[in-house]
């Protein structure tokens, strides 16, 4: 991990990227760097029991087995993408007045139920 907290998942020395915005760099050195295998996205949708999205709902997560959860990301439309270095992620699903939902190795599209809470 870097000194500023982010984790260097890949080093390609020397690229330059324009500051302009929508700029595209193309370079060939980095033609051959593949991330699949290092990197993990979820589609998390988060609803109630009848398909309506969770007023409230936060996600934590982390890697799959590793260290500490990042702290509940708020999911407002009952939607949010997930990134994290690793092949798979860890998550709680929770909302005030409703049961958590816990996921372990997840990848792609998960669905989380929150059903009301005792």
């Amino acid at each position: 991990m870097a000194a500023d907290g982010w984790e260097v998942i890949a080093r390609v020395e020397g690229i330059v990227v324009p500051a302009a915005p929508g700029a595209v760099v193309r370079d060939p050195r980095l033609d051959p760097l593949d991330l699949r295998g290092r990197l993990s996205s979820v589609a998390l949708t988060v609803t109630d029991g009848h398909g309506a999205p969770v007023e409230g709902a936060r996600v934590s997560w982390r890697s799959a087995g590793q260290g500490a959860c990042l702290k509940g990301l708020a999911v407002p439309s009952g939607a949010c993408t997930l990134r994290a270095v690793g092949p798979a992620l860890d998550l709680v699903v929770f909302a005030p007045g409703r049961r958590s939902v816990e996921r372990r190795g997840v990848s792609g599209a998960v669905a989380a139920v929150l059903e009301p809470g005792p």
